[in-house]
């Protein structure tokens, strides 16, 4: 169980969500803007594009990245996580996003 959540936070890049997200914090910042729940909001935001841009990218190179020895790590080329669950992932990232959104 560990090691298949294991792959999922890595098929997620949650290492990367930091990075995405605090960018269109601190622009959000920069221009005045101090309300907690839009911040949030921003942040959720943030956190849904990474993912799904990272998760749609692995699904879409998937066949690229198994020729690759250094790429053969990845949750979807080594087939630890099914490919329909990838495009389940990025369906709903950007559902929750879009829904955020309006």
């Amino acid at each position: 169980m560990i090691e298949k959540v294991k792959e999922y936070a890595k098929l997620i890049t949650i290492n990367q969500w930091g990075v995405a997200s605090l960018t269109a914090f601190y622009g959000a910042l920069s221009t005045g803007e101090l309300d907690f729940i839009k911040l949030f909001l921003l942040i959720i935001i943030g956190i849904q594009a990474t993912v799904f841009s990272s998760v749609f990218n692995d699904y879409c190179d998937i066949e690229v990245d198994s020729l690759s020895k250094g790429l053969k790590d990845k949750p979807l080329v080594k087939g630890s996580i099914p490919r329909k669950n990838a495009l389940y992932i990025s369906f709903f990232t950007v559902l929750i996003a879009y829904i955020i959104i309006l």
